[in-house]
């Protein structure tokens, strides 16, 4: 679309009317989009063709002791962003400590004298970023357990953002880009503290095929990986749902078969310990 002849004056006095108030032809909102209509002129002539007057508009409403409505917005969207990232970071905080608190638990249900139970009775569950303490309880005390079962879990946090939705978690978990986010995901990624030659306790590791949330590739590398790695003898299996999902959307039946199978293994893994 060619410019008109007039297109600065109609800018220019588009300025005018909502500086003092006077819309005629939009909002009144002190904004590029209100100013392109108020002007009555396409958008990218203030974005492209007269940037001047753009910039002259938003000086303008500084001078005067206003804030644009775009700043306005972005500075919400900031101080929500910061929010969040504090409740995250919180989050993550309490993720970190649930692993040896999780293990401090077990010690003490198995020391004497006490002696409530004992690791071969034991068996412990997490699903999704529960995948976070039951792994990392797996792979720092496998002693401890007869069985672990996690269902569609987080076991490869380095890897995480790079999934499809991966992304979203950055905030929560770290980014493998910084030196503080690489070091808190070191902490939590399971897969990376699997160790050779160590007598790991059965395993059962499920997924959805249709999972988005947490690919079906985490749970698969990490059962490959304990099961080349393990020196116990015992089982460490893979339960595919080639319908299921993130959990959430599962068939009553998908679910009473999920919680059988889990059961039937947990009672296997512990029987004659």
């Amino acid at each position: 679309m060619s410019p008109t002849p007039d297109e600065r004056e109609r800018i220019r006095a588009g300025i005018h009317r909502l500086l003092n108030d006077q819309a005629e032809h939009s909002n009144g909102a002190l904004t590029v989009v209100a100013l392109a209509q108020e002007a009555q002129v396409p958008r990218n002539a203030l974005t492209q063709r007269h940037t001047d007057l753009k910039n002259e508009f938003y000086e303008l409403v500084k001078a005067r002791g206003a804030t644009p409505d775009v700043e306005v917005r972005l500075r919400a969207e900031i101080t929500k962003l910061k929010k969040t990232i504090a409740n995250k970071n919180k989050e993550l905080a309490q993720i970190k400590e649930d692993v040896p608190a999780l293990v401090r638990a077990v010690s003490l249900l198995t020391a004497e004298p006490l002696g409530y139970t004992r690791p071969g009775w034991l068996a412990a569950e997490g699903a999704s970023s529960g995948g976070i303490p039951t792994g990392g309880a797996l792979v720092r005390r496998p002693d401890l357990w007869a069985a672990m079962a996690m269902h569609v879990p987080t076991v490869n946090a380095t890897r995480n953002e790079f999934t499809e939705s991966g992304p979203i978690n950055v905030p929560e978990f770290g980014s493998v880009t910084t030196e503080e986010g690489l070091r808190a995901l070191l902490i939590i990624d399971a897969y990376l503290r699997v160790h050779d030659g160590v007598p790991y306790p059965a395993v059962l590791l499920t997924t959805g095929l249709r999972d988005a949330r947490v690919p079906p590739w985490q749970p698969a590398k990490l059962a490959a990986r304990l099961q080349a790695a393990t020196a116990s003898g015992r089982p460490v299996l893979m339960r595919v749902e080639e319908h299921g999902w993130h959990g959430a959307g599962s068939t009553r039946d998908q679910e009473q078969a999920l919680l059988a199978d889990v059961l039937a293994f947990i009672l296997h893994a512990s029987d004659g310990s």
